[in-house]
């Protein structure tokens, strides 16, 4: 697993949860913009149909 994940899905048991939320959005959000980024540059880029 990653490490990163791991942390965010068993967090130590001194971390608040507010923290250990706000890590788990950070997560969550910074996966979705670098996929958004790598299938525009698919499409939009590398690969224009006709």
């Amino acid at each position: 697993m990653n490490p990163l994940l791991g942390r965010w899905l068993r967090p130590p048991p001194n971390e608040p949860a507010r923290r250990a939320n706000l890590r788990g959005l950070g997560i969550v959000a910074a996966a979705m913009v670098f996929w958004a980024a790598v299938f525009y540059l698919a499409t939009v880029r590398f690969w224009t149909l006709p």
